[in-house]
């Protein structure tokens, strides 16, 4: 859930990383990602992969940090289906997700994030930060792998 790759780029210019991935099970999404990728310059720092975030095939334990801006329902995605999508990538989450692994979320789905959240007993969750993005106000949820 790349999507157009903001976040690996913020995230690239921020400061070194042992890797950073970026993956989407969209062609079009990952499409846009290696485009912005390469116009902020920090292709060779970013891999993106097409892997789908509820079945990631990556490594128990492997990830230290996830960085998610997960679908709102609205423009991409449907309520009905992140009802099924948000637990299943939490679960791939804890899953993947080293003891002690930070996980930041943004969602738009308030109530869903939260029962969501609450559910998945493999993190520690701070209090989730409102922030206005475009009128919108989604939440911040920053979680901690036990």
């Amino acid at each position: 859930m790349c999507g157009s790759g903001t976040l690996a780029i913020e995230r690239a210019l921020h400061g070194p990383a042992a890797s950073l991935l970026g993956f989407d099970s969209s062609p079009d999404a990952l499409a846009a990602a290696r485009a912005n990728v390469g116009a902020a310059g920090v292709g060779a720092r970013v891999v993106l992969q097409p892997l789908d975030a509820r079945a990631t095939e990556l490594g128990n334990g492997a990830v230290d940090v996830v960085l998610c801006d997960l679908p709102w329902g609205q423009r991409i995605g449907s309520h009905a289906a992140n009802q099924e999508l948000y637990p299943r990538v939490l679960a791939e989450m804890a899953r993947v997700s080293a003891p002690g692994a930070r996980i930041v979320l943004l969602s738009h789905e308030v109530t869903l994030m939260n029962s969501a959240v609450s559910a998945a007993t493999a993190f520690v969750a701070e209090p989730a930060q409102r922030v206005d993005v475009g009128g919108y106000h989604p939440r911040i949820h920053v979680l901690h792998r036990r």
